[in-house]
Order: structure tokens, then C-alpha cells, then sequence
């Protein structure tokens, strides 16, 4: 089958261009109306096929036979042999249980790995089995499955990966059913069409599953597929023969997006006020879109949409997370698994719960919610049975709890699906009509899934309600509401479906980074590395499709409507967000303009504003003078920070509180794999080997040591990923230390402790490594792991130049004249280690460098400190020198407000992300104020 592209512009919205253009092609029938009933229309979305058949109505205005309106995958849906083979394709819900068993059978068989058989409870293996069917899925766009990754990664893991997909596979076709992946690999081996079509269109689809362009190119008839595009002929040589953007030339696009349509705020309930003002003065005979960018946005939205009281209508649907129907299921999974005291009072307070309790206690109900905080804080009862034994004198409390073990008991026995049902059409029996059809759908749902669920059950070792319930809840993330359309409303959509929209007012709100274009995400299986070996979907490609999508709308909007983008620097929950690339797809000559309008600071409603001069700062004591008798290199580093965190860590002693988690945090992960390391330089016969897999053996055997004493034998899924991602770190590291040591460098030393009188105060220190290169050359190496903030170049990550104009940072101790130009040093590690090894006499020639940790092993590799720079290093003493001299002379105010620390959790919390508002100058003695 050939493709032919018809470029139909953008001087009418696309969905009535599509309409006319379909119409052109048809005539009408004997009976006096046009028959597209013949006509297959390939559309991007479920929604866009919707407002299609919308714009076909005004467009004839008269009866007409529709044509088929379905979405790439719906090719294979319509096969006529879709369904000859008898076998069932199962459900997403029936595939993780799929997964589950086979991950089960496999830690039987002992044909997994030691990260799988630490993990069997249930929770873990819904994890995996999540992130096995999402990677079978994107596997499929290239018809490959998991067992072909091993020709592409040599990994033990992967191995293990494609012997549990061999026995995913013979258990589900066991038992009747067929994964989607070898039913569409069947279906391709002969693709047909419904026998009426005659005429093949792809309408708007600008990246269709791959899967779907292998359908249509195998088809015989008809020869030809018509595809439209929303551009004019001008831009034919920017898509390739099947209408696909050619990413090479979508990314040097340059859009004429004029800055007045670009509405930038501080934080998203900003940003969402403005919208709400907007939409409340836009005249009522002006269509008007709101789209949605960013889904984190949609329940804030709606929710100041039903404040304002204006009536709305979101074509994206609901998602379930956010009905509340997922807090009730959500609580009763903790229920059944832990009925703690929080649980419990949080259970019984779910409006679910009440309505439930409503019907069965009647006029108790009220008593029950008034009397329950008084019974808790006077019982403390910490099980469900303490809540039943103490024997309140208030009889509603009791009868309540009764109530709620009984229930609980059902859900454990066999019949807990009938206990559930029951429970749920109880507590709905007195449902507002207004919730009828969202009730009516959820009911169903709910239905549906339990029997996918007990479909499996005779097979499935997990068959409890807390597993169904597990289950539940992850199909409730990944489905959402659709409800009826109902009169003219103020329209809410998703990006992908705008290129269908027919308003002439249209509002992008959300317009950031990781939205538009959407992040792609990877996993432990399909990580970068490994998508880009595959070549499956990039970040390219879906910048080209939503480049053209923009495109489309300023064209189309700029002439005829108007068009307004609305963006934020932070969140209302406080994440940093940046705004989206898009935005920066402008000429030379503008970019420098649009980027200081997209990063201008702004006072935020969700970060810290200005406050008002207020008689409530705090006065702490700070004029008895700090005389420790010794200093880290690291407290200075703090100091160059900021001087009040100083004082606060290292005088105050505050520090946050590390709860456990089930992974490493950053600090851990570098502390560990400093102590193999350092195991590995202190043996003496292990830090002469050359041979890097002697070395690496020897490395991944102490990694593992570390990991038991520190973690345990049984370990998190987490934990397994992350002694992995160590391992491939070691395994990059052994192969440049056998290569350096066969350029002649020895270790000297490693964890070497120093300490320097300075100003009369000990600053101890403890060296990473120290080698020797040669009879007279040392080299301080310290080890680093990717993270924030750390650069490459050690020189750069250790001082920079203060250009003229700008701010200058507490303390002003850091800053110093060299060349002519003013410099602020920003970290004393080198430089202090440097003169460590000085005061040890080790060596005529001291050189310093960065190791940094990386499993790519082309970053493997020293990053030296300039030798042309090496006089910064001598320099350094004198900076020294002064913040001890600051530090004993009580200087720790003011903040440095852009230290990064006042950014991250807990000291945000805290400070509000500003000290100045939380405490009075006043209460130091010292300053480090700057006066230049």
C-alpha cells in the first residue's frame, strides 16, 4: 500500500478541514445524502474521532452514514479475524497477575536471581510485574519481546528476564488466553480490513504505533492511504512519505509565538486564579478550550472551576485517583493489612464509611463521628479489638466497631468478593442523583474488575482481597471517567487532543518541561542507555509531533482567535518547574529576550514572598563566642555556603532526623561505595593487581559483604537495583585502575586522616586516595559520585569569578583578588587535602584530581586540577585563614539566601526557604555583610 500526503493548512480548525476534505472525496447516494460508511479514518485519539464526527455534522448539516472512526491500534481490533482464534486476550489487571505467577514460579524453579527471591511478598511483585508489562508494551513498537534484549545487552539479568517471559507465556496459553503482542503478530501475517472499506484515511496522526503503519503497509487493498496534515504545502519536505515530522527539521523550527500570547507566574495557584479570570469575562458566544499541559494540574483547575461556579465539561475524563472512590479502597487495603490506629480513625472518617455506617446504625451515625476523638484520646486504643474490648460507655462506639470487624472478618473469608459488592451498594444506596452516571460507571468497573480477578483465581497463588485490592488500585491510576457530555460548557483537554479542537479562544495552562514534551520513563529494564541500543521512541520524536501541534494552533490562531500560554516557576505544591522547551524555538536575535522572560524572578504564593517587618522573630542568643577546638574540612565548606547554616549545624547541632527507607538516599550510596573502595586500597596485594577482572572480583565480593551488614540478606527490590547500579560503577572503575596502575601509579594511601594548625584551630581532614606516579609526583585523587552541583573540572567546583554588577554572597571572607579579577571560593576539599599532603613531605610534585564514579566507562578517567592554576592552591591558605578568623569573631549573619540548602527538606520547612523572616539580626554580634 502507498501513502499519499494531503497538506490541507490551517485556515479552518483541522477537524472541519478533515470533514470537507472526506466529503470532497464522496458523493451522495440514490437516497439523496452522503454515504462515508465506506470510509476508514484513522484518528489520534479516542476524543479527536469525537469531535471529528462533530465537525462532520456541521459541516453537511444533513443526514449522512458516517464514516469509521477508529485509532491506530483499532486496525487490529477491526480484523475480521480478530476473534476466529477462541483464545481470550487478557486484560491489563489479568497480565500483572500473569506476571506475578510467573515471577512465583521462577523463585520455585530457582531460574532467577538472588534480586528476585528477596522480594516475594506481594506488593514487590506487583512492582515488577508493573514495570514488565509497561516494558512489553514499548518493546512491542519495535514487535520485539523481552528475550530479545539479550541480543542487545549482554546481562545475566536480562537472561533471567526472558526465561520468566517464556514462562509468562506458556501459562497464559495454558489457560486460554493469548498476550495482545502474538495476536497482533498473528493478525499481521494477513491484515484485512471490514469488508465495506474502501477508503483508507490517517487524519492528524503525526507518530501512529508502528505496529499500525506495519498493518496498513502489508494491506493490499485499497492501494492507496490517504494522510492529512494540519499544515500548508509549504512544509511538505518537513515529513516524511507516511506524514511522520522529520525530527531533524522540526528541531530547528523556528515558531513565530509572539511574547504577549506567554503568561509566566510565580506558582501555579497564580496561574490558575489568572485562568479562572479569564474564562469568567470571555464573552459566552466565544468557544473557548482550556488545555490542560500539565495533569497534575486538573484537579486544582476543576476545583476553583466548581468555586467560581462555572460550568465546565473535561473531555479528558476523570482520573480515578482523583474520585472518591480511590481514598475509600486505598484505606481499606491498609486496613486488612495493618489496622493500626491511624488507619482505623481514617477509615471510619471516609464518607464511604459513613454512608455505609449511616445505614446501618441510622441515627448513631452522628453520635458515632462526635464521640470517636474523645474515645481515642482517652483509651488510646491501638487495634481494632482494643476499640471493641474497652466497652465505652457510649454505645454507638462500640456498635460502629462491631460493625466494621465483621466486615473485615467477610474480607478475609473466601467470600469476600460477595462482603464487597455488599458493602459498596450499601453505602451508595442514598447517593446524590447528580452522581448517578459517574456511580454507575465506577460500579461497573469495580464489577469488571473482580471478574477479571476471579476469571484467575484457580490459578492464582495471590487470590485475597488485599491482593485484589492492590490490584484495583493500580488499574484506577492507569483508567479514567468519561461522562456524558451534557450542553455548552467551557471545554477542558488534554495537548494531544488540541490539534482536534474547533474553539477560537484557546488557553495552554501547564506549558513545562516533562510535559511538553511529555518525559519518557525509564525503568531498571528499558533504561537510556538501553532504549537508545533498541532505537525505540526518544524524546526527539515526540518534540517534532508536539512542535507541529503548536505550530498548527499559532498559525490558525494568531489569524483567526486568539491564543494565551500559561506557565509557572513553581508548583503548588513547591517542586521547582521549568518551562517547556518549546517556548525557546525562536531566532538568534529573539532567544536571548524570551529566555529573560521565562526566567524572571517573580514573588511566588507558594514560595516565600516578602513579609512585612514583624515584632515575632525569633532572638536566640548568639554572643557567646564558638571556640571549637577542631573544624572539618567539610564545616568550612558549610561555612562557604552560607555562615548561619554553619552556625546551626555545627553550633546549634541541628540536623535533620534520616528515616529508614527502602532504598539509599544519596549520601548512603556514596558512603558505601567509598568503604569498598577504601577496603580495596587498604589490602595490599588487591591494589597491585593489574587485571581489571581480578579487581572487579575483588570489588563486587566487598559490595556484597557491605550490602549484608548494612541491609541484610533479604533486600528490597530498591535495594537490588541500586547494588547493581554500584556494581556497574566498580566494574567502570576496575578497568581504569588496571590501566593506571599499568602506566606505573601506586597507592600510597587511602582514607588518610590529616590535621593542619591553622589560626589556632585544628582542621582535620581524610584523604580518598593517595598515589604515586613515578619517584617524585603524588596525586590526591577523591572519589565522587554523579550528583547535583558537582562539576567535571575540580578547579571550577572549587571557586569562580565575581563578575562586576553582580550580587555578592555572604561571607565575604570568600572572596580574594588574583589576576586582576575578583574570585569566590566555594570549596576548600582540594585545596586543604593539598596542603595535607604538603605537611606529610610526600613528594617534590603534588597533584590533585577528581575520580568520578561512572558506570559509562568513557568517564571513567582523573579530571586534574590545571597545573597553570596550581597557584590558587598556595592562595587558598590565606582564604583559610580568614573564615576561621570570621568564625571566631561570631560572623554568621546574614544568610547566604541562595545557598542550595534552604531549598531541600527539612531546612525549607523550617525557614521557609528564607532565615531572614524567621530570625533578627539583631541577635548576632558578628556579620559577614559584603560592602564593596
Amino acid at each position: 500500500m502507498e501513502f499519499e500526503c494531503h497538506f490541507l493548512g490551517w485556515q479552518d480548525p483541522f477537524p472541519l478541514l478533515v470533514a470537507e476534505w472526506i466529503t470532497f472525496q464522496s458523493s451522495k447516494n440514490s437516497f439523496g445524502f452522503f454515504d462515508l460508511s465506506d470510509c476508514l479514518v484513522i484518528v489520534p485519539t479516542t476524543l479527536s474521532g469525537k469531535m471529528l464526527h462533530r465537525a462532520l455534522k456541521m459541516h453537511l448539516a444533513e443526514s449522512f452514514l458516517p464514516p469509521m472512526i477508529i485509532t491506530p491500534m483499532g486496525l487490529f481490533e477491526n480484523h475480521p479475524d480478530y476473534q476466529l482464534d477462541h483464545k481470550v486476550e487478557p486484560t491489563p489487571l489479568q497480565k500483572k497477575i500473569f506476571w506475578i505467577n510467573a515471577l512465583v514460579e521462577a523463585i520455585e524453579k530457582g531460574s532467577c536471581g538472588q534480586w528476585l527471591k528477596e522480594n516475594r511478598d506481594f506488593e514487590s511483585l506487583l512492582s515488577f510485574a508493573t514495570i514488565l508489562s509497561k516494558t512489553q508494551e514499548e518493546l512491542a513498537e519495535k514487535s520485539l519481546v523481552l528475550k530479545d534484549l539479550t541480543a542487545f545487552v549482554e546481562d545475566n539479568f536480562f537472561e533471567e528476564i526472558g526465561v520468566l517471559e517464556t514462562i509468562y507465556f506458556e501459562t497464559m496459553d495454558r489457560l486460554g488466553f493469548i498476550d495482545p503482542f502474538w495476536r497482533k503478530q498473528e493478525l499481521l501475517k494477513n491484515p484485512k480490513l471490514p469488508s465495506k472499506i474502501k477508503k483508507v484515511v490517517i487524519a492528524g496522526c503525526l507518530d501512529p504505533h508502528p505496529l499500525a503503519l506495519q498493518f496498513l503497509e502489508k494491506l493490499k487493498e485499497p492501494s492507496t492511504v490517504d494522510v492529512l496534515l494540519p499544515v500548508t504545502e509549504k512544509y511538505a519536505h518537513y515529513f516524511d512519505a507516511k506524514g511522520r515530522p522529520l525530527e531533524s527539521l522540526w528541531q530547528e523550527m523556528v515558531l513565530a509565538l509572539p511574547e504577549q500570547f506567554i503568561h509566566l507566574h510565580a506558582d501555579e495557584t497564580e496561574m490558575v486564579e489568572e485562568i479562572i479570570e479569564l474564562v469568567s469575562k470571555v464573552n459566552s458566544n466565544e468557544a473557548t478550550t482550556v488545555g490542560i499541559c500539565r495533569n497534575h494540574l486538573t484537579a486544582l483547575l476543576t476545583f476553583q472551576l466548581k468555586q467560581k461556579c462555572i460550568p465546565f465539561f473535561n473531555f479528558s475524563g476523570l482520573s480515578y485517583v482523583d474520585s472518591p472512590f480511590f481514598d475509600f479502597f486505598f484505606l481499606l487495603k491498609e486496613l486488612l493489612k495493618e489496622p493500626s490506629l491511624a488507619t482505623i480513625t481514617k477509615f471510619v472518617r471516609n464518607p464511604l464509611f459513613y454512608a455505609w455506617l449511616q445505614i446501618k446504625q441510622q441515627d448513631q451515625a452522628d453520635a458515632f463521628l462526635g464521640n470517636l476523638d474523645a474515645f481515642v484520646n482517652a483509651y488510646f486504643p491501638s487495634t481494632l479489638s482494643d476499640f471493641i474490648e474497652r466497652n465505652p460507655s457510649e454505645d454507638s462506639i462500640k456498635k460502629a466497631f462491631l460493625l466494621l470487624n465483621d466486615f473485615l472478618v467477610k474480607l478475609k473469608s473466601e467470600h469476600w468478593p460477595k462482603a464487597l459488592l455488599g458493602f459498596f451498594s450499601e453505602a451508595l444506596e442514598n447517593s446524590s442523583s447528580l452522581l448517578e452516571e459517574q456511580l454507575e460507571k465506577f460500579s461497573a468497573f469495580l464489577v469488571g474488575s473482580l471478574n477479571q480477578f476471579n476469571r484467575l483465581v484457580p490459578f492464582n497463588i495471590f487470590s485475597s482481597c488485599e491482593a485484589f485490592l492492590s490490584l484495583f488500585l493500580e488499574a484506577m491510576k492507569e483508567e479514567r471517567l468519561f461522562l456524558t457530555e451534557e450542553g455548552e460548557k467551557l471545554e477542558l483537554k488534554g495537548w494531544l487532543e488540541l490539534l482536534y479542537d474547533d474553539a477560537s479562544y484557546l488557553i495552554l495552562a501547564g506549558f513545562q518541561e516533562g510535559d511538553i514534551p511529555k518525559a519518557l520513563e525509564s525503568n531498571c529494564i528499558l533504561t537510556e542507555k538501553v532504549r537508545k541500543q533498541l532505537g525505540l521512541k526518544t524524546i526527539e520524536s515526540r518534540l517534532s509531533r508536539d512542535m507541529v501541534i503548536l505550530h498548527t494552533l499559532v498559525e490558525r490562531l494568531s489569524k483567526r482567535g486568539r491564543l494565551d500560554i500559561f506557565l509557572s516557576k513553581t508548583s503548588y505544591e513547591g517542586e521547582n518547574l521549568l518551562p517547556s522547551r518549546l517556548l525557546f524555538k525562536v531566532d538568534e536575535k529573539a532567544l536571548a529576550r524570551r529566555t529573560a522572560l521565562l526566567f524572571t524572578t517573580l514573588p511566588s504564593k507558594t514560595s516565600p514572598k516578602p513579609k512585612t517587618k514583624s515584632c515575632f522573630l525569633l532572638q536566640i542568643p548568639f554572643d557567646v563566642p564558638f571556640s571549637p577546638e577542631s573544624l572539618s574540612v567539610s564545616a568550612l565548606n558549610d561555612y562557604l555556603n552560607c555562615p548561619f547554616y554553619f552556625y546551626l549545624k555545627h553550633k546549634m547541632r541541628w540536623q535533620p532526623i534520616t528515616l529508614s527507607k527502602g532504598e539509599m538516599d544519596e549520601s548512603v550510596f556514596g558512603s558505601l561505595i567509598h568503604k569498598v573502595l577504601g577496603a580495596f586500597g587498604k589490602d595490599t596485594e588487591a591494589r597491585g593487581w593489574n587485571d581489571p577482572e581480578q579487581i572487579y572480583a575483588f570489588l563486587e565480593s566487598r559490595l556484597e559483604a557491605e550490602f549484608t551488614e548494612r541491609f541484610g540478606k533479604k533486600r528490597t527490590i530498591g535495594f537490588q537495583l541500586q547494588q547493581k547500579a554500584l556494581a556497574e560503577r566498580l566494574k567502570a572503575f576496575s578497568l581504569f585502575q588496571a590501566d593506571w596502575r599499568n602506566q606505573g601509579a601506586e597507592i600510597i594511601d587511602v582514607e588518610k586522616e590529616f590535621e593542619l594548625q591553622i589560626e589556632g584551630l585544628n582542621i582535620r581532614g581524610r584523604i580518598d586516595r593517595i598515589d604515586y606516579v613515578g619517584e617524585n609526583n603524588v596525586v590526591i585523587i577523591d572519589y565522587k559520585t554523579f550528583g547535583m552541583g558537582i562539576k567535571k573540572d575540580p578547579f571550577s567546583s572549587h571557586l569562580y569569578i565575581s563578575r562586576g554588577g553582580k550580587e555578592e554572597l555572604p561571607p565575604s571572607e570568600a572572596y580574594f583578588f588574583s589576576g586582576g579579577k575578583r574570585w569566590r571560593w566555594v570549596n576548600f576539599q582540594l585545596p586543604a587535602y593539598y596542603h595535607g599532603v604538603q605537611s606529610m613531605g610526600l613528594g617534590k610534585s603534588i597533584l590533585a584530581a577528581f575520580y568520578f564514579l561512572s558506570k559509562v566507562e568513557d568517564n571513567s578517567r582523573l579530571w586534574f586540577w590545571p597545573e597553570d592554576k596550581s597557584n590558587f592552591l598556595e592562595e587558598s591558605m590565606d582564604a583559610i585563614r580568614r573564615i576561621i578568623r570570621a568564625i571566631k569573631e561570631n560572623k554568621f549573619w546574614p544568610p547566604n539566601p541562595k545557598a542550595v540548602v534552604w531549598q531541600y527538606a527539612p531546612w525549607d520547612f523550617w525557614f521557609d526557604r528564607n532565615p531572614t523572616e524567621i530570625f533578627a539580626p539583631s541577635s548576632f554580634s558578628g556579620s559577614t555583610k559584603t560592602d564593596f
